[in-house]
């Protein structure tokens, strides 16, 4: 009959100190869906007993360790201030263990505490098992567990969990962040160090999509061709991710129970993006800005690219857009040098010579350099108009005011507006100086009226310079005899 009236708590039992007050004979026994097991030291032991800041509900500050399953589960005791039921039925009726415990921090790290104590690195012993259950008891229900009164074999085994748990709830010092890598093969390969010291007890879990070291609390990660462009890897805590239910057994008389299964581990997640330049280009008048001068039209423009004397690329300005050139490498491959593009100017648009102003400085060529901050980079490339002088002048040279011109396309036949809805002039002391004709192409200057007293001169054709010189056109007409 004295059997029947332990109280039984811890691991999943309570039992009052009167109820010990002599040993127990049974080191195990079952009750209806309950089975228990005891230590066989559990009578004379110190280390089985402990006491809580509150009583129980039959009065006793006092407990001892014994393991209980239920319906075949191992189970902990998630009630420490009620006895569990040996002598009667109770009833029992599964639930959620948040209907039991409101707090969803405190439910977190119970299972963590399940997790990483009783069974962790195969540690079934039942010193562990006795410490999970003190610690989920001071988890649920803070200061419940008067210390003091813990053996310090038993306090040995709950700082291991403890520990264990604090790792878990300190995340590395690179949690959520996104890594850039800079360009293909392991020659930009990407290390990153956990300054909190963590990482090493995170499980080196297999990613895909990336190609991932990990060495203690260092992780390095590259791309191969064909890897994916971004991602997110995630390793977890300690140990790997237990899809288990926790089964919560809950009763109006008696203890309730869980087998505090399924705490998922604290996972941290890494991001990674491969991180490619790109060059595009937007032509500007040198004087006017976007705005175009006289016959030029900033209209289109051909742009090779180099890297290191190797054409990469080209980059064409049309109705004003720009191409893109795409996926340039940012960084050398010790990833710290940046590349240096050099662009050069093969066609400029209509009605400009080539060649591109930097800071006012007209040059062949120039050279851009990405970085980190800025991998995008549209350049504002500047071109100046042609200009061609028109003289009108007599035999001897000096200007010869009267004569009645016209400018036609050499391969059309079309004439030349100058101005607006203006294709002839008048030459005057002054040449004309015409601005935008397209460099390379041939034109006909001709005179449709000589001036009094001279002869009509005959057309003369001619090509507009690549050159930032005003070019000069000179047509003579003698004096008639």
């Amino acid at each position: 009959m004295k059997l029947k009236k332990i109280i039984m708590c811890l691991g999943l039992c309570i039992f009052t100190f009167l109820s010990l007050a002599q040993p127990i004979q049974a080191k195990e026994g079952t009750h209806g869906n309950l089975h228990w097991e005891l230590p066989d030291d559990q009578a004379t032991n110190p280390k089985w007993t402990m006491q809580f800041t509150q009583p129980i509900n039959t009065g006793s500050y006092q407990t001892w360790y014994i393991r209980l399953y239920w319906k075949g589960h191992k189970v902990y005791c998630i009630q420490p201030l009620q006895e569990v039921d040996f002598t009667g039925n109770p009833v029992y009726s599964e639930t959620s263990l948040s209907a039991l415990v409101g707090n969803a921090q405190r439910r977190q790290e119970a299972l963590w505490v399940s997790s990483l104590g009783y069974g962790y690195k195969g540690d079934t012993s039942q010193e562990m098992d006795w410490a999970t259950q003190l610690l989920i008891w001071d988890t649920l229900n803070p200061g419940i567990v008067n210390w003091n009164s813990v053996h310090s074999s038993i306090r040995a085994k709950v700082n291991q969990i403890r520990e264990r748990v604090a790792i878990m709830k300190k995340a590395p010092s690179f949690d959520n962040q996104v890594i850039p890598i800079y360009g293909y093969g392991k020659e930009y390969a990407v290390t990153i160090e956990d300054t909190n010291g963590v990482f090493s007890n995170y499980l080196d879990t297999t990613q895909t999509g990336i190609h991932t070291q990990k060495d203690g609390n260092k992780l390095t990660l590259w791309l191969e061709e064909g890897d994916a462009e971004q991602g997110t890897l995630s390793y977890p805590c300690l140990y790997a991710s237990n899809q288990e239910s926790n089964l919560v057994f809950y009763s109006s008389t008696s203890q309730n129970m869980a087998t505090m299964k399924g705490g998922q581990p604290k996972t941290t997640q890494v991001g990674y993006q491969l991180v490619r330049g790109s060059l595009s280009l937007k032509k500007l008048d040198v004087q006017t800005g976007e705005q175009a001068q006289g016959l030029a039209q900033l209209d289109q423009a051909i742009y090779d690219v180099y890297r290191n004397e190797t054409k990469v690329g080209s980059i064409t300005w049309k109705d004003g857009q720009s191409s893109t050139l795409e996926n340039l490498d940012i960084f050398e491959s010790d990833g710290i040098t940046p590349v240096t593009y050099t662009l050069k100017e093969v066609q400029a648009p209509t009605g400009y010579h080539t060649g591109i102003f930097v800071d006012g400085v007209l040059t062949n060529q120039i050279e851009v350099q990405m970085d980190s901050e800025h991998p995008d980079i549209v350049l504002e490339a500047s071109d100046e108009v042609t200009k061609v002088r028109f003289e009108k002048v007599d035999g001897v040279g000096k200007p010869l005011p009267g004569a009645t011109l016209t400018l036609m396309d050499n391969e059309t036949g079309e004439k030349i507006q100058i101005a607006e809805n203006q294709t002839q002039w008048i030459s005057e002391e002054n040449a004309l100086e015409v601005i935008g004709l397209q460099v390379g192409h041939s034109y006909i200057l001709q005179e449709i009226q000589a001036p009094e007293g001279y002869q009509l001169s005959k057309d003369v054709t001619f090509k507009v310079d690549d050159t930032k010189q005003v070019q000069t056109i000179r047509m003579v007409d003698e004096k008639e005899k």
